[in-house]
């Protein structure tokens, strides 16, 4: 299992217009699964996930868009998770 703890973006999410044009800040936690059993037997990136192109990719998405609901800002994140590391998926 990977994990990223506590990663915290200042972000512009939220329904209220105050939420919008103020901002806030937004405190994440990534839990993936998948088979590492290849990257730990040889030691390689080629068979896991970089945490840190993963928190990258966390970081864009957050920061890139805004979102009325933080269930639609989930579920980009966790979808996008999915189809770019698909090292999850096994």
């Amino acid at each position: 299992m990977i994990r990223i703890r506590n990663a915290v973006f200042y972000a512009y999410h939220g329904v209220m217009e105050d939420e919008q044009n103020l901002g806030g800040k937004f405190e994440l936690d990534v839990d993936m699964q998948g088979d590492f059993s290849a990257a730990a037997e040889t030691d390689s990136l080629k068979g896991t996930v970089d945490y840190e192109q993963v928190y990258k990719f966390i970081r864009s998405t957050v920061l890139e868009k805004k979102y009325y609901l933080l269930e639609a800002l989930a579920h980009v994140i966790a979808s996008g998770l999915l189809r770019e590391y698909p090292a999850m998926n096994r």
